[in-house]
């Protein structure tokens, strides 16, 4: 493989993936940990569909995508990040420990985690909102690699109310850079 080439992923699977872990980011936002050790090679940039429904019962007819914003691949556990807007997204931020989702993924190409151009070793990274989930794990692959590069990470919200993520963007060790439409907190 080439330097800035993505990596082939791994073949897309449909699994039943109980849900290990549930974790409250924001008033309307959750992250949720789920058990698919199907998902251990998939990469930053990748997302998974997710039936948002009990099986044939009611409710909406397609599958919801949703980036991943972790994996780990020892443990066989993925995570998405999940902002509660509809019917579906309402039902799966209301999933615990214990309920199964049915999960189709990896699905898409990821991102490339080769580091090459002018400055080599440096990345900057820039999102908002649920947008940063797919940069998170970008951000853990990359201070995975040896030597990790410098990585920044611009990160915008409406509001203080709306961040999220920031404290997991920083333990990958990048440096966080937050900025808000109202300039409640960060640059505005």
């Amino acid at each position: 493989m080439r330097a800035g080439q993505a990596p082939v992923a791994p073949r897309m699977s449909l699994a039943r993936a109980p849900v290990v872990g549930l974790e409250r980011l924001g008033e309307a936002v959750v992250r949720l940990d789920f058990e698919a050790p199907e998902l251990a090679g998939a990469q930053p940039g990748q997302f998974v569909h997710v039936l948002c429904r009990e099986g044939a019962s009611g409710g909406p007819l397609l599958r919801r995508p949703y980036s991943l914003a972790g994996v780990d691949a020892v443990r066989g556990v993925a995570s998405i990040v999940v902002k509660t807007i509809g019917v579906g997204s309402r039902w799966l931020a209301a999933r615990r420990p214990g309920d199964v989702l049915d999960v189709l993924g990896p699905l898409g190409r990821g991102f490339s985690t080769g580091v090459t151009g002018p400055a080599p070793g440096t990345v900057l990274l820039v999102g908002g909102g649920t947008g940063l989930a797919p940069l998170l794990f970008l951000a853990q692959r990359l201070a995975a690699q040896g030597p990790a590069p410098e990585v920044t990470v611009v990160a915008g919200f409406r509001s203080r109310a709306d961040v999220i993520l920031e404290e997991a963007l920083a333990a990958t060790g990048a440096r966080v850079v937050v900025a808000t439409e109202d300039g409640s907190v960060g640059l505005r």
